[in-house]
């Protein structure tokens, strides 16, 4: 894939996220906002944008699960269990 189509793919993902973070249908917002597009790159560029929100939540759950070992650590530390 070209370093063009890649560029372009990654701002349709970026209004496509913009669209989804605000309960909209990103794939239409592609398709109002990059006129003439044909339905199968909006999907994509919708795709790259929810595989983001997949990441970013996958990432939020990391996150709790190690501070709830962190804290569940210190927990056990404290009373002596560790």
């Amino acid at each position: 894939m070209s370093e063009v189509r890649k560029q372009v793919l990654a701002h349709m993902a970026d209004v496509a996220k913009s669209a989804e973070d605000r309960g909209q249908d990103g794939i239409k917002a592609v398709m109002n906002t990059f006129p003439g597009t044909p339905m199968g790159v909006a999907v994509e560029a919708w795709c790259m944008a929810d595989n983001q929100s997949q990441e970013e939540w996958w990432q939020s759950i990391e996150k709790a699960i190690d501070a709830e070992a962190v804290k569940s650590a210190a927990l056990q530390v404290s009373q002596g269990e560790g």
